[in-house]
């Protein structure tokens, strides 16, 4: 009889420790998503899962490099994930291969790749309650070079880490 009860409390913890964890994590916004394209390449690959935290308190602490999780509602419903360049009130300047913040050159992560930066030169200051994003696949990324800073009401998340 005790090998029987034993079995079961093992039984009970084997199942129900996950499930109570998940539902911890995804009560506090933890969410697995799978991100189409390359444009995140290589931090993100094409359908490559990554965990991120829904949190719209996130929008008030961007920092630069992070990367953001937004859906456009402007384009469609579908879920994006690019790295932070220009914060709110900056002017970010794309010239060749290299970027410049307020007229001072920054440097990149090593995973943003500079070859896609020459397909198009920007100069744009970036305005209250926007981000400016680029993909670290910046040859073929559909980001703020083209259509401009995303607003902060638009971000719904950051990626904590991928799998």
């Amino acid at each position: 009889m005790r090998t029987i009860l034993r079995i079961l409390v093992i039984g009970a913890i084997v199942i129900v420790m996950p499930v109570l964890v998940f539902i911890g994590l995804y009560s506090l916004g933890y969410r697995i998503y799978q991100f189409p394209g390359h444009s995140m390449q290589p931090t993100i690959r094409d359908s490559e899962n990554f965990v991120g935290r829904l949190s719209t308190s996130y929008r008030k602490r961007i920092e630069r490099f992070d990367i953001a999780i937004y859906q456009s509602n402007r384009l469609n419903p579908q879920i994006y994930a690019k790295r932070v360049i220009g914060l709110s009130g900056e002017r970010v300047i794309i010239a060749g291969d290299s970027i410049a913040i307020d007229g001072a050159p920054i440097a990149l992560p090593q995973a943003l790749d500079r070859t896609g930066l020459k397909s198009k030169r920007c100069d744009v200051t970036v305005p209250k309650d926007a981000i400016f994003i680029l993909g670290d696949y910046t040859s073929d990324s559909v980001d703020s070079r083209w259509t401009g800073p995303i607003w902060k009401d638009d971000i719904i998340g950051y990626v904590v880490f991928k799998k």
